[in-house]
């Protein structure tokens, strides 16, 4: 009979869990969605704009994704050569880039150009072209959705930890501090 009860408790507790395991798979699904549609949302009103300037989408999305290409340079050096005030934002907006990546599960200007170039900046087997596949070449690498994710990751945490200590180099010598 103790037998019986342990049993039955050990299926009630693995049916609650199961029950839990499920409303949280649920809830995840939820989430996801509610991200992508944000997501979607955004990408859709970046859209509206370009194309309201009234160029093509095949050169604007060129247009785009040189500035894709160029925004940490560019950021790098009004971070440098701002002032401090307006570098401070800089750096927000700097951190708030590899966020945004992670918490969409991808990069907002990437769908933007996919949209825009519609595929044909495709190269042999590769298929459509990201800012950092270059890199991935370069490693001699093979093009993936995850080692796409790998390296931008990478890049991003190097780039970060660079603003990061140029910010902090230029609050040291605005209050002198040794």
């Amino acid at each position: 009979m103790l037998n019986n009860q342990m049993k039955d408790a050990k299926e009630s507790d693995a049916k609650e869990s199961d029950v839990k395991d499920t409303e949280a798979k649920e809830s995840d699904v939820k989430d996801n969605d509610a991200k992508y549609e944000r997501r979607k949302k955004i990408v859709n009103s970046i859209l509206k704009r370009i194309r309201n300037i009234g160029l093509p989408d095949n050169l604007s999305g060129f247009l785009f994704r040189s500035l894709h290409l160029h925004l940490p340079l560019y950021l790098l050096l009004m971070l440098l050569y701002l002032p401090f005030k307006m570098a401070s934002i800089v750096l927000v907006i700097s951190l708030m880039i590899p966020v945004g990546y992670i918490y969409y599960g991808g990069c907002i200007l990437t769908s933007v150009e996919k949209v825009l170039c519609k595929n044909t900046d495709a190269v042999e087997d590769i298929g459509y072209i990201t800012i950092v596949d270059p890199l991935i070449l370069l490693n001699k690498d093979e093009i993936t959705g995850e080692s796409r994710k790998s390296y931008t990751i990478i890049v991003q945490t190097i780039w970060i930890i660079i603003m990061i200590l140029i910010y902090v180099k230029r609050v040291r010598d605005s209050y002198a501090v040794v």
